[in-house]
């Protein structure tokens, strides 16, 4: 259940992520946990509960079969208490996995901001506010356990009254001559025998109804198709046309209008324009994350998917993530097969990294990992030569050198400037300009002005 869960995830689209936040996906790990124990509960149930039923009814009917039928007339009642109660634990239950899925969100995302939190000086506001959550979780919790009680309460009365029943039945039989004294007693035990296994598989509902509003939640992300697969048959291309390109944002109002724009093979272009103004959108489109709304997007005069996009662009954003394990993993990731130690090692040099990794003790060997080993600019410039270590042809750097200071940065945008590859920088600083051969300036979504620029690089 869960490996299946994670892998149909993983092949979610962007946007799936981009609308929930991380700890409502997570909490369905602890869903499928709910599936993993109900169905191991049923099948030890069926193994052992129902033979053991099965052989005891056998030998409760030897006993006396009339006396036997009488005993069967429990389990109704016992359906009845489980069909009261059904609607109200589905509810019950899905409340209380909801409310288990916001405790663990907001803790989630205080630990991810924690830095953040520190600096603000909230931490006792943002305690309190996860405080409100448990209560409230603890609340549904008490909640589903009183109606749990009310329930077993009810099996147990009907149990009770049962047994005083069959107790003065079997009684009756004796009196009558159908039954002795000896087979009463003897029935009576086995009964007890007989009832236990009965009511543990009746007492299976609980689990089985958490485990059916477990896979309901489930059900919510497997709903959502996955992304399109789609495969070039090469990566080379000549020209990327966008025409009449819109995207929105579910109902929300046009993020992007009217795009058109040309992209040609070798190209360095300047994205650039105030925050909002849909330049990143644009690139998302680009790197086939979002779909748009309208238009068209042609490669070399002929329809492209979204799928196929993502073959054709590597997109470096500007909060770039550094997985776990070496730094040569990271560098490696997404790749096939075996690189060249100099084609690594030129990537390294081009994103002016080289140097850092080699003063490290352990140099390529380095453990990293998101929260330490590398700051803010040698995580971004790690990122550009992961970049310039793909396959694909277009590449798009957005604010990708914003945590470098000028120097560095000049070194950076020189070194990629030189290299023959189509390239598309979104940015603030227009020290980025002197490295393009094309600027295009957007505003509120829409393309203001595509000029060319003088690019001393491109003659080199």
């Amino acid at each position: 259940v869960i490996l299946p869960y994670i892998k149909h995830v993983l092949s979610l689209p962007i946007s799936f992520f981009s609308s929930r936040r991380t700890g409502e996906i997570t909490s369905r790990f602890g869903d499928a946990n709910t599936i993993i124990d109900a169905l191991a509960s049923t099948i030890l149930s069926i193994f052992l509960d129902v033979t053991i039923v099965i052989t005891l009814a056998v030998a409760l009917i030897l006993q006396n079969r009339s006396l036997f039928l009488m005993t069967l007339t429990v389990v109704p009642l016992y359906v009845l208490i489980i069909l009261a109660f059904y609607k109200l634990f589905e509810k019950e239950n899905y409340q209380l996995m909801e409310a288990n899925s916001q405790v663990n969100t907001a803790v989630i995302d205080d630990l991810r901001g924690i830095e953040t939190l520190k600096s603000l000086r909230v931490e006792e506001r943002r305690y309190q506010e996860i405080e409100v959550k448990f209560h409230d979780y603890l609340k549904k919790s008490l909640s589903k356990a009183k109606w749990q009680l009310t329930q077993d309460g009810l099996k147990t009365g009907v149990q009770l009254v049962f047994n005083v029943f069959i107790l003065w039945y079997g009684a009756q039989l004796v009196m009558e001559g159908q039954l002795s004294s000896g087979q009463l007693i003897t029935y009576n035990m086995l009964l007890n025998y007989f009832t236990t296994p009965l009511i543990n598989i009746i007492n299976l509902q609980s689990k089985i109804q958490q485990a059916k509003v477990a896979n309901n939640r489930l059900q919510e992300v497997y709903v959502v198709n996955k992304e399109e697969k789609g495969q070039l048959k090469d990566l080379f291309f000549k020209q990327l046309d966008l025409k009449g390109v819109s995207h929105r944002f579910s109902y929300q109002q046009e993020t992007l209008h009217n795009i058109d724009l040309t992209i040609n093979k070798g190209e360095k272009i300047a994205l650039m324009g105030q925050s909002g103004s849909g330049k990143t959108t644009l690139a998302k489109i680009l790197s086939g994350y979002h779909t748009k709304s309208s238009g068209h997007v042609s490669l070399d005069k002929g329809s492209i998917s979204q799928a196929e996009l993502r073959q054709l662009v590597t997109y470096v954003p500007q909060q770039t993530y550094v997985f776990t394990g070496t730094i040569l993993e990271n560098l490696l990731l997404g790749l096939e097969g075996e690189v060249d130690e100099q084609v690594i090692l030129r990537a390294c040099e081009q994103a002016d990294i080289l140097a850092d990794i080699q003063k490290m003790p352990l140099g390529f060997q380095t453990q990293v990992s998101e929260d330490g080993g590398l700051s803010g600019g040698q995580k971004q410039r790690l990122a550009i030569a992961r970049a310039l270590l793909s396959k694909q042809p277009i590449l798009i750097f957005d604010e990708a050198t914003s945590g470098l200071d000028s120097d560095t940065e000049s070194r950076v945008m020189a070194n990629l400037a030189k290299i023959k590859r189509t390239m598309i920088f979104i940015a603030h600083r227009n020290s980025v300009r002197q490295h393009v051969s094309r600027v295009v300036t957007m505003v509120s979504g829409q393309i203001e002005s595509d000029s060319p620029n003088f690019n001393p690089f491109q003659f080199i």
